[in-house]
């Protein structure tokens, strides 16, 4: 049986690389929403504006479901050090390395959702993401 970060299905990148989307989503205890965030981010594409549309819209359905859901924040266990975050993020983006300034900001915010623990500090992070992906998106 074939080792599954050692291929992919589809014409996908994902396999090429030393961190695979879903083992930082698991890594990061990212929810849903937090690793689509990821996934639209980091994914090769030629044309980057469908997906920092997309990053859009998954930052607006993660403010209206903190708005109706207090425990939106309760699956989130904090027991990695800042020490292993850090070698972590650095790691992602040697492994990521086509990122603009703008794109590793947001990826650093991404993974940020691990140690937050409140629902103003998470609206804040949302809205940190939502002005750099502003900025990238031509309208």
């Amino acid at each position: 049986m074939k080792e599954i970060n050692n291929y992919n299905i589809g014409n996908s990148d994902y396999s090429k690389h030393k961190f695979q989307i879903w083992d930082i989503i698991v890594y990061y205890r990212l929810n849903f929403f937090e690793g689509n965030m990821l996934k639209y981010l980091l994914r090769k594409k030629n044309d980057k504006q469908e997906d920092y549309k997309k990053i859009r819209h998954y930052i607006e359905k993660s403010y209206e479901i903190l708005k109706i859901n207090s425990s939106f924040l309760n699956h989130k266990l904090r027991i990695r050090s800042g020490d292993e975050q850090n070698i972590m993020i650095y790691d992602i983006l040697l492994d990521y390395n086509n990122l603009s300034n703008f794109e590793t900001q947001i990826l650093n915010l991404i993974l940020n959702f691990y140690y937050i623990q409140t629902h103003k500090e998470y609206n804040n992070n949302l809205n940190e993401i939502l002005r750099y992906i502003n900025l990238l998106i031509k309208e």
